[in-house]
């Protein structure tokens, strides 16, 4: 894990869109090869979507059950603890 390798401060540094730290997604579904993947906090969706190379992806579930399901278009938002704004 990266911050495990770098250390805490490492990881209060690391991070995109102002968010600080990395997160572990778990992907899984109707792709090739279900994968838990570490990415900064902050990481646009679509760029987890290109790193695992995944294609027609439609919409994806990002936070549980009680998230709303986040269509195509909107594949540019980021994984984080903010709200986009």
């Amino acid at each position: 894990m990266i911050v495990l390798e770098g250390g805490a401060k490492w990881g209060d540094i690391t991070g995109k869109s102002g968010e600080k730290g990395v997160k572990i997604f778990t992907v899984c579904g109707d792709i090739p090869k279900p994968v838990m993947i570490e990415f900064p906090v902050g990481t646009p969706l679509i760029e987890l979507i290109e790193e695992l190379k995944l294609k027609d992806i439609v919409a994806a579930e990002c936070g549980g059950a009680v998230m709303p399901l986040v269509l195509r278009d909107d594949f540019n938002k980021f994984l984080g603890y903010k709200p986009d704004k």
